[in-house]
């Protein structure tokens, strides 16, 4: 009967850690819109500064009054595109440049 108790404590204690271990679910990240992309790489490129992010977004409606949060958005996603891809020109040119003096 002692046996019996112990080999069931011991399986129950099995299962459960089998359990604990394999039995939750993936975290699978949920897909992100379009949209919310967009303003994560405008704070990304601010630094995570929300106040800055914000404040462009704010600059970029005041100049149109007809823009919408949205379109504010994606103007500004567009402009910090334009703004890496010329950073990121200029640090090419100058890796060559640099090269070049070698």
């Amino acid at each position: 009967m002692q046996n019996l108790l112990i080999g069931t404590g011991a399986g129950l204690f099995g299962a459960a850690l089998i359990w604990l271990r394999y039995g939750k679910s993936p975290n699978f990240e949920k897909p992100v819109s379009d949209f919310q992309r967009k303003l994560n790489f405008i704070h990304d490129i601010c630094d995570g500064n929300l106040k800055k992010s914000n404040a462009l977004l704010t600059e970029k409606m005041e100049l149109d009054k007809s823009l919408s949060y949205e379109q504010a958005v994606d103007l500004v996603y567009a402009d910090m595109l334009e703004i890496t891809s010329e950073e990121r020109a200029a640090v090419q040119k100058y890796g060559e440049r640099r090269k070049k003096k070698r």
